[in-house]
């Protein structure tokens, strides 16, 4: 017996693609036929010569000039093979955590945050598809954060699932202690005795976190 689906639940999800390259271009293929149709693609790349065979939304065409930004023509790519579909692509650098910024970029840095931040709570389901983990850090601390401010009941920018086993908040949390411990293993014997943060620690009575809307899949 076949599970029964709710189509039109999958027909107004809306997913937020961070990334599109190959698993951008893989996880929106995969979405068409289950009848996602509301996908934004965010990128700050272009299409390159080597990107079309290996990368399912992109064509020759699509490299020529310089290239045309990613995000947009996996979207028109997107709305070509399935007309119907609301597909957007915004270009936009996503801030990294451990890369310093001029003073005259702190502005610009603020407002992308600013409109990352918006896309993040207008969609229902966010993948993390970039290729590195300082990419991730950001999208990942937003959902957090709407998480825990209990607007993740309403359905827009929940917690995400890394490879669909647990919550962001504790990935953050052990990121965090990673983070710790690497600065403790490099500091003086003094520095390394001091105990580790509250947060960073994980007790077999803590509170499960709750089931989540949003999930993402994080490249490795």
């Amino acid at each position: 017996q076949l599970p029964s689906l709710d189509t039109e639940l999958l027909e107004n999800t809306r997913c937020l693609l961070l990334g599109a390259g190959t698993l951008g271009c893989a996880v929106a293929r995969t979405l068409l036929p289950w009848g996602v149709h509301r996908i934004t693609f965010v990128d700050n790349g272009r299409v390159a010569s080597s990107n079309p065979v290996r990368q399912s939304l992109f064509e020759f065409n699509d490299c020529v000039d310089g290239g045309k930004y990613k995000a947009e023509a996996a979207a028109e790519m997107v709305r070509r093979v399935r007309p119907s579909a609301e597909a957007e692509g915004v270009v936009l650098t996503i801030p990294m955590v451990g890369h310093p910024l001029a003073e005259t970029e702190v502005e610009q840095a603020k407002a992308t945050v600013a409109r990352l931040e918006a896309l993040v709570e207008a969609h229902d389901v966010i993948f993390l598809l970039t290729d590195t983990r300082e990419s991730r850090w950001l999208p990942t601390v937003l959902c957090a954060a709407r998480a825990g401010s209990g607007q993740a009941a309403s359905g827009r920018g929940g917690l995400l699932c890394s490879g669909g086993r647990s919550s962001t908040l504790a990935a953050a949390r052990r990121w965090a202690r990673r983070r710790w411990l690497a600065r403790a293993t490099s500091a003086t014997s003094a520095q390394s005795a001091r105990a580790p943060p509250p947060a960073a620690t994980h007790s077999a009575t803590r509170a499960p976190c709750k089931p989540m809307a949003t999930v993402a899949c994080s490249a490795t």
